[in-house]
Parts: structure tokens; sequence; C-alpha cells
């Protein structure tokens, strides 16, 4: 993962906190500071991501996180 990557994840996390998914938010964003490695972040964001409730996130986040879930599964292949 590079510098971009972490950038895109954050401004996802406060964009899922703002948008009554505060839990998943939290947790993704423990994922990237307390994990040992780039391929324990992205398999928790994996698992995260897919925990994210998306029947309140307008078209914008959804799209996001919809590239953020392809991004992660690229950089697992």
């Amino acid at each position: 993962m590079n510098d971009e990557s972490y950038s895109d994840i954050r401004a996802l996390i406060q964009r899922l906190k703002n948008a009554d998914n505060k839990n998943v938010g939290e947790n993704i964003e423990e994922a990237i500071n307390f994990s040992s490695t780039s391929t324990e972040i992205l398999l928790k964001l994996r698992f995260y991501l897919t925990q994210i409730n998306i029947d309140n996130l307008n078209q914008e986040i959804l799209i996001e996180v919809e590239g953020m879930k392809n991004q992660v599964d690229i950089f697992l292949d």
C-alpha cells in the first residue's frame, strides 16, 4: 500500500463516521493504526468494508466504498 491509499482510506473513515457508520469507521482506523503489516491491514479492511450499513449512505460514498473494496482485492491478489 502506498501513501495515497492510506490517505484515501482515512478520508473514507471520516465519511463513514459522519454517515452513521461510526463503529465501522473506528474499526478501520484501529486496523490501520495497530496492525503490524500491510497484509494484516488489507485483510481487516476487506472484512470491515463488508460490515458497512449501506442503507443510509449517499451514492458518492457507496462508489468510494466499492472502489476501496476493489482496490483491496487487487492488493491482496
